[in-house]
């Protein structure tokens, strides 16, 4: 699980784009709204070093409705490791099983 840890940060955070497309519905931003200020982010995110949070954090339209505690709890790489070790198991240990 190390391993899939550091593909994902490699990734500069481009993995959490649907996550704040709904967090910034949800605050109350249109879809095309939301879709902007993550599309045009991410993007930037081709064109340097920099996280997409690091983008995001710069953004005056994401800054408006965005409560920093909350993104960061958010854009927690463990929500995607969380069942790794069982679906590895699973998938490569009890195939019979299922």
């Amino acid at each position: 699980s190390d391993n899939m840890r550091n593909n994902l940060k490699a990734n500069k955070g481009l993995v959490f784009s649907q996550k704040i497309l709904l967090y910034l519905v949800d605050k109350g931003l249109s879809r095309k709204e939301a879709y902007d200020i993550v599309q045009r982010n991410a993007l930037k995110c081709l064109d340097d070093e920099k996280s997409l949070l690091s983008h995001l954090k710069n953004d005056t339209d994401f800054m408006q409705v965005s409560d920093s505690q909350e993104i960061d709890a958010l854009l927690q790489y463990d929500s995607f490791l969380t069942n790794i070790d069982a679906i590895y198991e699973r998938s490569l240990g009890n195939k019979g099983d299922a």
